[in-house]
C-alpha cells in the first residue's frame, strides 16, 4: 500500500503515538475501513490526511 499506519494510545498513565514501518503500509480501501471500525469502533479509526 501506500499510506502509513500510525497508532495512538492513550490511558490515565500513559499516551503514545507509533509509526509502523513500511510493511504495514496500506491501501485505504472501504473494506479494510468497515473492517477496522467493526473490531474497534467508529471512533477509533481514522484516516488523515496530510
Amino acid at each position: 500500500g501506500n499510506c502509513p499506519v500510525g497508532i495512538q494510545y492513550h490511558s490515565d498513565a500513559a499516551r503514545a503515538h507509533l509509526t509502523l514501518g513500511d510493511e504495514w503500509r496500506v491501501h485505504p480501501t472501504d473494506e479494510l475501513l468497515n473492517r477496522l471500525r467493526e473490531l474497534a469502533g467508529d471512533e477509533r479509526v481514522k484516516v488523515v490526511y496530510r
